[in-house]
């Protein structure tokens, strides 16, 4: 993924200001009582040799994701006993499976909704894999409706196919597209608008945000599988090469 502007200009910050403070101790004493000479002939190397701060840049960004990536592997490794509990939904694929691939997902996510196939396609081929979903509706207002219910549809015993349903459903996803849904699938709607409010469900939406903030989801989907996180759409064939490396560490 590539640098957001910020980012490149907080690296850009640090390798200046670690400059900055290493030039006085850098320089012999006749140097430091006149720095400005040493900073134009500094400053006309780095117009000459941009890409020096440009290496920075890339060793401090590969520094950052190699921190992230320990971090979050010991995050996944303390908190496994969460991530592989479904708590009140349902569990996809094999229910005792060997491997378990955790999803966490926005149904207003464009990416979440291209990688519905991929998902299909490897519980299709691994009939070992256990599957489990994380509600993390992070698009805004319309997303947690749309988690509420998915929520709320699984005490009338239809939450995959309401899951399948708002995944898979084209154009917007609103509060009135999320109701046409459950309509169509049979649903009391009554009964699903009382279970939205429930504080089971609000507290398990936050829960479920709260589990995906410390193990480091920043975005959706992200796929979590042994002890690896998988960022963004992927591949089938991704999935199953890293559910295999899972089921080898076991």
């Amino acid at each position: 993924m590539p640098l957001r502007p910020p980012t490149l200009f907080a690296l850009l910050a640090v390798v200046i200001a670690v400059a900055a403070l290493l030039v006085p101790v850098s320089l012999p004493q006749s140097a430091r009582n006149d720095l400005s000479d040493f900073e134009r002939r500094v400053h006309a190397y780095l117009m000459s040799h941009p890409e020096v701060i440009l290496d920075s840049v890339e060793a401090l960004r590969r520094r950052d994701e190699a921190s992230k990536a320990i971090r979050q592997r010991e995050a996944v490794a303390a908190l496994q006993g969460s991530l592989v509990d479904p708590g009140p939904l349902p569990v996809a694929g094999n229910p005792s499976g060997d491997v378990t691939v955790v999803e966490f997902f926005d149904y207003r996510c464009p990416y979440c909704r291209r990688v519905v196939p991929e998902v299909k396609a490897l519980l299709a081929a691994d009939a070992k894999v256990r599957f489990v979903f994380k509600e993390y509706p992070v698009l805004g207002p319309d997303s947690v409706v749309a988690a509420r219910a998915a929520v709320a549809s699984a005490r009338q015993g239809k939450y995959l196919q309401m899951h399948d349903a708002m995944m898979t459903r084209e154009g917007g996803l609103d509060e009135a597209a999320v109701m046409d849904i459950a309509r169509s699938l049979g649903l009391d709607l009554a009964r699903l608008r009382a279970d939205m409010a429930a504080a089971e469900t609000t507290r398990l939406l936050q829960d479920t945000i709260a589990l995906g903030r410390r193990v480091g989801v920043d975005g959706t989907p992200a796929f979590v599988i042994g002890r690896e996180v998988v960022p963004g759409y992927t591949s089938a064939a991704n999935l199953r090469a890293v559910v295999e490396r899972a089921r080898r560490g076991r």
